[in-house]
């Protein structure tokens, strides 16, 4: 063993000791979690590595995915293992709310779902021994140190697929402290399939074996529409069943009686004349009032009824000339508003779409374009695109990391009641949609897409695949962290597939551009979606074959 190995080795066994010590805090923490609605009400054993689920007998794999990107990026290849190898049980794991309520829905028939484990010695000990996997496949940039040498220890291939490490980690793991640790464990996968070759490079300069790096593709670009099958609202997952206390039966009188927005109307009233503990108990009815009146239907069709709602835009909107800038973070929006006035003198008829990475983020944009006296178009209020209206607010975009910013730095009580209310109001039609594929199905009402999250420093950039697939002209700022890859490789099959501009100036120059000359604007349109063809092409299958050829065969072979 090398002097770096050593190092490493002693390293793991400091941190092996502290996971050990800390595990009691964990533990307390995840509770924490599961009160403030941050962990499934009844299946926390899980995150200990106490199985709900019964393991089949044959052979396992156990694919690894922390938050909803990394497991919908994991489903293809899930998929076409289904395909090929239909004999094997699969089993995947994440670690979130949201990841859980979207993919479970999306697994093939058959496929296993559990929370994963925390990486402490015990839980990692007790999920190996039950589900005895015959090789694990971890997505993106999860180096759990427990769960790495532990499987090792046990003989279990190990698998890095869809592999990157950021900037900012690649810094922090090259350092003196870390960098033996992240060496010792690389040495024990016996494949890394990286996203770009930079990231190749990355993964080698962390002493990373060059024989086990293969090359197969962003999974990203594999991805597919999302199914018709909605997700199932589960809201006893938000807030715990012990204070639904047994006043809850007067909302529910109240709801029966009234009326689901009178009864809220009637708790409000309650709120503002009670004691602060009176007050949380009806919060908590009114949160299972939401639960009771809605949420325990049968699961929503959220796709279907998308489909219809696009199309209803695309009819509203005509032969207007429109552009859409997604993945707003807050202060973009002063950048897109700018363009919009600059474009809006010269084509009066125009409309933006402005799609903000947080909900709450197009209420306040909304109302901030109301109080100057312009027509705005809410999304979740169902207002129509008519003449005279050149703003259009997407404020549906709901997923579980934009649920939690929005409860932040206040009393979780008081957030949570006035969300309340407020997804109340919004559903006097339908159900609030948290729909996580719709901005697929809005790019295909577009011409022209900035993506953002990537005009200021300290973004890190948003997906352009999906707005290259639907044929959008794409636009972006510089600062698009790990997504540059993306953006690189589509501009060296075509450079006008993607076009970086510096910020308004440059993208008013762009935009003007695009809608005064018909024939550059249908070049970019055609030029990225052929870009996204060529890198999507076969991409799941070469995944596939990758992982078979390296990790699956040698695995099912040695008969464990």
């Amino acid at each position: 063993m090398g002097g770096v190995a050593r190092k490493g080795m002693l390293v793991y066994e400091i941190y092996r000791a502290l996971s050990y010590v800390v595990s009691p805090l964990l533990q307390l923490h995840l509770r924490w979690r599961k009160i403030r609605g941050l962990e499934h009400p009844t299946r926390l054993p899980e995150r200990l590595g106490r199985p709900s689920l019964t393991r089949p007998p044959g052979p396992l794999l156990w694919f690894h995915a922390v938050s909803l990107g990394e497991g919908m990026a994991a489903i293809p290849v899930i998929k076409e293992c289904v395909k090929w190898r239909p004999d094997l049980n699969i089993l995947l794991t994440t670690a979130t709310m949201s990841a859980c309520e979207v993919i479970i829905n999306q697994l093939p028939t058959g496929v296993l779902h559990q929370f994963s484990p925390i990486d402490t010695p015990a839980a990692m000990d007790a999920f190996l021994d039950y589900w005895n996997p015959n090789a694990i496949m971890l997505l993106e940039c999860e180096l759990w140190p427990n769960l790495i040498m532990v499987s090792s220890r046990k003989g279990i291939q190990l698998a890095l697929i869809n592999a990157r490490v950021s900037m900012k980690s690649f810094k922090l793991w090259s350092a003196p402290v870390l960098f033996p640790l992240i060496s010792l464990l690389l040495s024990k996968f016996s494949l890394i399939i990286p996203l770009s070759s930079m990231q190749g490079i990355h993964f080698q300069l962390l002493q990373a074996p060059p024989f086990i790096i293969n090359f197969a593709g962003d999974l990203k670009y594999g991805l597919r529409p999302l199914s018709r099958k909605g997700a199932h609202y589960d809201c006893s997952v938000i807030f715990p069943p012990i204070l639904t206390l047994p006043l809850t039966e007067v909302g529910i009188g109240l709801h029966r009686r009234l009326g689901i927005l009178a009864a809220i109307t009637e708790i409000q009233k309650i709120l503002y004349t009670k004691g602060a503990l009176t007050q949380r108990i009806f919060l908590a009815s009114l949160f299972y009032l939401l639960y009771h009146c809605f949420f325990t239907a049968v699961e929503y069709d959220a796709s279907k009824e998308e489909l219809r709602s696009i199309d209803d835009l695309k009819v509203q909107l005509g032969h207007r000339k429109v552009w859409m800038a997604s993945s707003i973070h807050r202060g973009e929006e002063e950048v897109m508003l700018g363009v919009h006035k600059v474009l809006k003198q010269v084509y009066p008829d125009l409309v933006t779409i402005i799609v903000p990475r947080y909900p709450q983020h197009g209420k306040d944009i909304a109302q901030k374009l109301q109080k100057e006296g312009q027509l705005v178009a809410l999304r979740s209020q169902h207002q129509k695109i008519v003449p005279g209206r050149n703003i259009y607010v997407v404020d549906t975009l709901v997923s579980g990391k934009a649920m939690m910013g929005m409860f932040s730095n206040q009393d979780i009580f008081e957030k949570l009641g006035c969300y309340c209310v407020e997804l109340c109001h919004e559903m006097k039609v339908t159900l609030v949609k948290r729909v996580f594929g719709e901005l697929r199905h809005l790019y295909r009402l577009t011409p022209i897409a900035v993506i953002g999250g990537s005009f200021f420093p300290g973004l890190a950039g948003h997906n352009i695949s999906e707005a290259a697939a639907a044929g959008c002209a794409v636009l972006t700022g510089y600062h698009v962290g790990h997504f540059s890859h993306m953006i690189r490789e589509m501009q060296q099959l075509n450079p006008l597939s993607v076009l970086q501009v510096t910020g308004k100036l440059e993208l008013e120059e762009a935009m003007l551009k695009f809608f005064s000359d018909a024939k550059v604007l249908e070049a970019r349109q055609t030029a990225s979606k052929q870009a996204f063809h060529a890198l999507s092409n076969g991409i799941i299958a070469n995944a596939w074959n990758v992982l078979y050829f390296h990790v699956l065969k040698q695995a099912l072979l040695k008969g464990r």
